[in-house]
């Protein structure tokens, strides 16, 4: 009788638990669309900015714009953008009502960077005109995590690698993350 009873409590409270999650809707088709930040390395070079994304039922596309202008630097960089495109292919994706939702997705992105060196830049001998304007092509892949807490606030992170060439070639291991509100 008593395996019984334990039996039913267990029936009872799984029912309780898992039955608002079926007939609802993932927040990633629900909210559709994301607005926010995103930092990266890319390629090396530290980046980033405003960021959109949108994802269809398992396609999704992100972009992402940057930059900084500093006339009067004089050991950094006067001027250092960057612009990235990324398609995203989801994998796995799992929620738990409304409080948490999570993706796995693989994503492959290109882009384009410039940057002026400052005249006494540590970095000013890795370039062939220092102080002139070094423009790059980017482009790289790799697998991306998305958290959402409260069907709203988004929490991507990414890593792979990134490529640049043609001015400062190199391919180096990235590191990308950040803070989006879907709606």
């Amino acid at each position: 009788m008593k395996t019984r009873k334990s039996a039913f409590a267990f029936a009872l409270a799984a029912m309780l638990i898992v039955s608002p999650l079926y007939g609802q809707e993932s927040p990633f088709s629900a909210f559709p669309d994301a607005l926010g930040m995103f930092g990266t390395t890319l390629a090396g070079n530290a980046g980033g900015g405003l960021h959109y994304q949108h994802w269809g039922d398992v396609w999704g596309l992100a972009v992402t714009a940057g930059g900084m202008y500093d006339p009067e630097s004089t050991l950094g960089r006067l001027l250092d953008y960057a612009i990235t495109i990324e398609a995203n292919r989801g994998l796995f994706t799992n929620f738990y009502g409304d409080f948490f939702a999570g993706r796995l997705y693989l994503w492959v992105s290109i882009g384009h960077q410039g940057f002026i060196e400052g005249e006494n830049s540590y970095r000013s001998g890795d370039s062939e005109t220092p102080g002139g304007l070094v423009l790059d092509a980017l482009t790289g892949f790799g697998i991306g995590i998305e958290s959402i807490v409260l069907q709203h606030f988004s929490f991507p992170f990414q890593f792979g690698y990134t490529a640049s060439f043609p001015s400062t070639p190199r391919v180096t291991f990235t590191v990308e993350g950040g803070l989006r509100y879907r709606f």
